[in-house]
């Protein structure tokens, strides 16, 4: 393979994963029966050992509308390995301390354990599931962002990190190595 070419692609992975690494959780909404909350790996930006999974994680205008409700959680995503998260409060915003306009997403669990967030640990582990098929009209569109935060309502505390609602997985991997694929195609017909 051409060295320059080999050289772009390295660049481009390192600076792609220089850009997410405060991205804590990839949400896949490409199944509104099956919505996926999956980790990522990376470590929160500040420690946070104040909330507990009572209180859990607050993701900060999920929802496009109001859609108020509680709905249970199967899988084992989990804040750094304790308990997993065993359901979420769809929150109207306005009812909260929670900056923005729309809806948030709290994902707890019926524990007083403390979750205890470190920049030194991953944030989160494992992967879940939420079939949110009665809020399909008001879930995000893929490429959206929003902030997490420990706990819910007035217990709210500064981000620890973000969310990102990514495209199904299986599909952004086939780009990808279409990608990869034509440039290195590009890069053999160059040297010709």
């Amino acid at each position: 393979m051409n060295t320059k070419l080999f050289i772009f692609l390295s660049a481009t992975l390192v600076l792609s994963s220089v850009l997410r690494a405060n991205v804590l959780i990839l949400i896949d909404v490409s199944d509104v029966s099956n919505v996926t909350f999956t980790a990522t790996g990376a470590a929160p930006t500040r420690d946070e050992t104040s909330q507990s999974l009572l209180d859990g994680v607050s993701l900060l205008n999920f929802l496009t509308g109001n859609r108020e409700s509680f709905i249970g959680i199967t899988g084992n995503f989990s804040p750094n390995g304790a308990e997993a998260f065993t359901g979420a409060s769809l929150i109207d915003a306005e009812n909260t301390d929670s900056p923005g306009p729309g809806p948030d997403v709290n994902l707890s669990t019926n524990s007083s354990t403390t979750m205890n967030f470190l920049t030194i640990v991953s944030a989160f582990s494992g992967s879940s599931s939420i079939d949110l098929s009665a809020q399909s009209s008001v879930l995000p569109a893929v490429g959206t962002t929003g902030a997490i935060r420990p706990g819910l309502g007035l217990t709210l505390t500064d981000s620890i990190g973000t969310y990102e609602v990514v495209p199904e997985p299986s599909d952004s991997g086939l780009v990808f190595g279409l990608l990869a694929l034509a440039a290195a195609r590009w890069g053999v017909r160059r040297s010709r």
